[in-house]
Parts: C-alpha cells; sequence; structure tokens
C-alpha cells in the first residue's frame, strides 16, 4: 500500500516525526488520507477530521488495512467538524483542548471544489469558507486556547475560484 521509494524517502524522515500529535484536517479526502497513512508510518498519533460519516468509515477501514499490512499500532481519534460552517468550526476549536488534549501540527488537507455556488449561512461563498476562512478562524482560536504547540501547514487552494464549476 506504501509505495517503495516513499518509504525509503518516510524511513529518512520518519525519526522527528515519531511521537508527534497531529490534527489532520480533510482527513477523508485523497490527500488528508494519504497523509494520515504516511504520518501513522512515521509513529504519529492522529487526530482525523472528517465531515461525512460515510468517509470516516472508509477512511477507517483503510487505516486498518495499512496498520495491519505495516505492522503498526495505530493512535487515532476521529472528530467531526464541517469547515463550511463557522458556527461548527468555532464549537470545535473550543472543545477541541477537553476532547483531544494539545497537538503538534495542523495539517490542514481540507477542501471542497467544483460545487454550485452558494453562500454559507454566514453570507460566504462556500469553497472560500471551506478552503480558506475556517483554517484562518481554527488558526486563530488554537492560538488562543494552546490546542497546537508547533505548527500549522496548508494545503488549501483557491483554484476552485479560477476553474469552471458546473
Amino acid at each position: 500500500m506504501l509505495d517503495a521509494k516513499i518509504g525509503r524517502y518516510l524511513d529518512k524522515t520518519c525519526p522527528s516525526l515519531k511521537g508527534k500529535r497531529v490534527l489532520v484536517l480533510g482527513a477523508t479526502g485523497s490527500i488528508g488520507g494519504a497523509a494520515a497513512l504516511e504520518l501513522l508510518y512515521c509513529g504519529c498519533s492522529l487526530v482525523c477530521a472528517y465531515r461525512s460519516e460515510r468517509r470516516r468509515y472508509e477512511l477507517e477501514g483503510c487505516i486498518a488495512a495499512f496498520c495491519e499490512e505495516q505492522k503498526i499500532t495505530p493512535d487515532v481519534r476521529y472528530a467531526r467538524v464541517d469547515l463550511s460552517d463557522f458556527a461548527c468550526v468555532r464549537a470545535f476549536a473550543e472543545e477541541f483542548p477537553s476532547r483531544y488534549g494539545t497537538v503538534d501540527c495542523v495539517l490542514n488537507c481540507a477542501g471542497v471544489y467544483h460545487l454550485p455556488s452558494q453562500k454559507n449561512a454566514d453570507g460566504q461563498d462556500i469553497h472560500v469558507a471551506t478552503n480558506v476562512l475556517s483554517a484562518v478562524i481554527l488558526c486563530d482560536l488554537f492560538a488562543q486556547n494552546g490546542a497546537v504547540r508547533e505548527k500549522w501547514l496548508n494545503t488549501g487552494s483557491l483554484s476552485c475560484l479560477f476553474s469552471d464549476r458546473k
């Protein structure tokens, strides 16, 4: 399941990641899911954030199969959050420290693309709210409550605004 070339690269990188705790936003997407597996391979514990229950269960199955194949005992928790809904984002940030503790890093892989143009409850374009603004809100709130110890990594993009949304 893990490409040999990636495995060789990760084997050199892993010592610096072993024991780190990472929140992966958008963990049920293709980028977030692949990142979650590689972080597990490197010895990280994870909090995987998701929006869709169905996709969460698919991710759990992938993680279980991967960890069995790699002989890894995973430390994974799951957190539901809808990043298009700012009230949900604020509630998630507020309860995060008491439910999940602190994390060393947040890896934001969340994003929506090619949805019909629509606004969220706060009047923001759904793409911009999910792909950009929710990460800014979470970063600010986590800075205030101390939930993130070290880094914030963002893979988000505004490319959806320049694509053909049919």
